[in-house]
């Protein structure tokens, strides 16, 4: 039987086969600070309110986006607040898988389900509509067989609009 290492115990294996005793000592590390400047400045601001991006997000951690791959879509610019929000729930830390989803589920209220379906497939998940109620999870799924798109269109009404009365 194999043992399933957690995100959090497998990025831990990877940082101490690369010489780092801690994710602490990887965080103050050059190799961090140069990672995390690039992103910064590819992304300006953050990615799910727009306010000024401040901190770097692993979606994923693997050896690519750990040791100097800074294009990886697993890396989103966001602010203080937004990362606490993504990566906290109810003052408990929460599974990577959990913050996965919570972005997506932001991206998509922003209409940007182009960068929802990089994060997701930089994750190898797919988008939970149940957990996460969301208006445009239709985007993420993939087109059904035999229909030309996964959305149907329907013909809108006119509305009716009342006049309002000048006094």
């Amino acid at each position: 039987m194999a043992l399933r290492l957690s995100a959090y115990a497998a990025r831990d294996l990877l940082l101490v086969e690369a010489g780092y005793l801690s994710y602490r000592e990887y965080l103050l590390s050059d190799t961090w600070w140069d990672i995390r400047a690039a992103v910064l400045d590819a992304r300006y601001y953050c990615e799910t309110c727009e306010s000024r991006a401040s901190q770097v997000h692993h979606v994923v951690y693997n050896h690519e986006n750990l040791f100097g791959n800074t294009n990886h879509p697993s890396l989103v610019a966001l602010c203080r607040r937004c990362h606490r929000w993504l990566e906290f729930s109810r003052s408990k830390k929460g599974t990577i898988e959990d913050a996965a989803h919570k972005l997506c589920w932001k991206l998509l209220r922003l209409k940007a389900p182009v960068r929802a379906k990089e994060i997701l497939k930089a994750a190898g998940l797919t988008f939970n509509a149940k957990r996460y109620a969301c208006p445009r999870a239709d985007i993420l799924k993939p087109p059904v067989k035999g229909n030309p798109s996964s959305r149907k269109s329907k013909a809108r009404k006119p509305s009716k609009r009342v006049k309002s009365k000048k006094c």
